[in-house]
C-alpha cells in the first residue's frame, strides 16, 4: 500500500470570516482565541491525480481524526460517507486529473472545530 499525504496547503475559513492557509493536522497552538466559541469550519484542499496508476489500482480516502462532528466530506461535489473517525472511503472513480477535497466540520462541546488527524490517499496496487 502507497500513502499520499494531503497535509498542506489547505484553506480554512471558520464561520463567516475570510479564509487562512493551513496544514493538516492542526495543532493546538495553530487556534486563536478568536476561535473559541464558532461553530462551523470548512476545508478545502486540491490536489492532482497521483501518476503511475494502473487501471486496476484502488484509492482509499482516510482521515484519521477531527474535533467536531463530521457534516459533510465532498470530493469533486460528489458526497462522500461521514462517519466517525477512523474514517476510510474508496473514491478510486470520482478522482480526476484535478481534485477538490472539502471537509465541514461543526463545533462539538467548548472547543471549535478542527482536522487533529492525518488526510491521506491510500493507494492498493494489485500486483
Amino acid at each position: 500500500m502507497h500513502t499520499i499525504r494531503l497535509h498542506g496547503p489547505w484553506e480554512k475559513r471558520i464561520d463567516d470570516q475570510s479564509s487562512v492557509r493551513i496544514r493538516v493536522p492542526e495543532l493546538d497552538s495553530d487556534h486563536s482565541v478568536d476561535e473559541m466559541g464558532r461553530q462551523t469550519a470548512w476545508y478545502q484542499r486540491r490536489f492532482n491525480l497521483p501518476t503511475g496508476l494502473a487501471a486496476d489500482d484502488l484509492i482509499l480516502l482516510a482521515v484519521s481524526g477531527w474535533i467536531g462532528r463530521l457534516v459533510s466530506l465532498r470530493l469533486n461535489e460528489q458526497p462522500l460517507p461521514a462517519d466517525q473517525p477512523p474514517l476510510e472511503v474508496e473514491i478510486t472513480r470520482l478522482l480526476r486529473p484535478h481534485n477538490r477535497l472539502e471537509l465541514v466540520l461543526a463545533a462539538d462541546a467548548d472547543q471549535p472545530p478542527r482536522l487533529d488527524g492525518q488526510i491521506t490517499l491510500l493507494i492498493d496496487t494489485a500486483g
